[in-house]
């Protein structure tokens, strides 16, 4: 029986990533970890109410401070990190070689993490162990929606991913350091893979996308997903690929978002803060329907398919990727090594489980 650390479990995600698992997973151990004991104590009690035939138990542990977990991961079969804005945790990858625990993120998909990540590669392969990062739904799912389109198209030539995602960011509570991380991911939203290369994408030209209902006709920016980076290598005919994302309000697609971009060139790094409470503020604006849609339009020489994936919750829409991913771990099929969660799955049975869990996908000839 497998032990699965889950740490920033209190959060909205991490909340969400418990129940899925303990409805879909039997054989396994669950821990519940993170930094406020009351807040671990209540969630095990409920969770104990709600699947009382399971085992949970709880760990106080702070990935900032290397003295909470250094000697308590001995007995942990994956860490499973959901927490936000843990900033670096190279102590944490030296202590998960040590003890031999295997790692899935849903961090942000940042260039110094993905670095710290490198520099440990061959010590993860040699050490047999499996690192999963980029895990949930931006990134996570695009990658792999690719990859399924280039499985059952023949000769796939374009394929582009747009994203929607509605917030109700007023009624969230942000730590500064989330921000600043938000804000440290704006400075990769530009490349686009056409006439076969990485390009950046012009911002004084606006870019939108008609969603299916609720959302409609979205302004949408590029977003650079490490996800993506190597595919048009591995596919032999894909010319144009990118991922586009939306789901704001005016004042933040037309004015705030030119100033936190133009911020992000001018201004030393000392100064993000006040660009992440610009952006706090102006994402409060945005209004309803809220909810999150991915739609993947893929061409090939003799046909265009559409891919829609959708939930009314983003936490949601974040965790049951996850633990489709975590559900191919407990069942062997990912390989060792380090990886990213879009290329490391199995297309086919990923987005089968995120479907059984309640997120709304079709697929439809365009």
């Amino acid at each position: 029986m497998k032990t699965i650390l889950l740490v920033g479990a209190t959060g909205n995600t991490g909340q969400c990533t418990a129940k899925l698992l303990l409805q879909r997973t039997k054989d396994f151990k669950l821990i519940i970890g993170g930094r406020n004991p009351d807040k671990i104590r209540k969630m095990r009690n409920s969770l104990l109410d709600q699947y009382p035939d399971t085992s949970i138990e709880m760990m106080v542990i702070d990935l900032k401070d290397a003295s909470t977990f250094k000697g308590e991961l001995d007995n942990i079969d994956l860490l499973l990190n959901v927490s936000s804005a843990v900033g670096d945790v190279s102590e944490l990858y030296v202590e998960l070689l040590r003890s031999g625990t295997d790692y899935f993120d849903s961090n942000l998909s940042l260039p110094a993490k993905h670095e710290i990540l490198r520099k440990q590669e061959q010590a993860i392969m040699a050490d047999d162990l499996t690192f999963i990062t980029d895990c949930g739904y931006h990134p996570g799912i695009p990658g792999a929606m690719v990859r399924w389109a280039n499985e059952n198209m023949k000769d796939l030539t374009e394929a582009n991913c747009y994203a929607v995602m509605k917030i109700d960011w007023k009624s969230l509570k942000f730590a500064v350091e989330t921000g600043l991380e938000m804000i440290e991911e704006f400075k990769h939203f530009q490349p686009l893979y056409f006439d076969e290369t990485w390009k950046k994408w012009n911002y004084s030209k606006f870019l939108s996308f008609t969603f299916s209902p609720p959302f409609g006709k979205e302004n949408v920016t590029p977003m650079f997903l490490e996800e993506l980076g190597n595919l048009p290598k591995q596919i032999q005919n894909l010319t144009k690929t990118g991922f586009f994302i939306g789901g704001f309000n005016p004042v933040m697609d037309y004015f705030l978002m030119m100033v936190i971009l133009l911020g992000i060139k001018v201004l030393p790094r000392s100064m993000y803060h006040h660009l992440a409470r610009l952006f706090v503020w102006g994402a409060g604006l945005t209004r309803p329907p809220y909810g999150v849609q991915l739609v993947g339009v893929f061409k090939s020489s003799n046909e265009t398919k559409k891919m829609t994936i959708s939930h009314p919750d983003a936490y949601f829409m974040t965790a049951a990727p996850i633990v489709a991913c975590v559900e191919q771990y407990l069942g062997g099929s990912l390989s060792k090594g380090l990886n990213l969660q879009a290329l490391a799955v199995q297309p086919g049975p990923f987005f089968k489980a995120i479907e059984e869990m309640g997120v709304s996908l079709s697929v439809d000839k365009a």
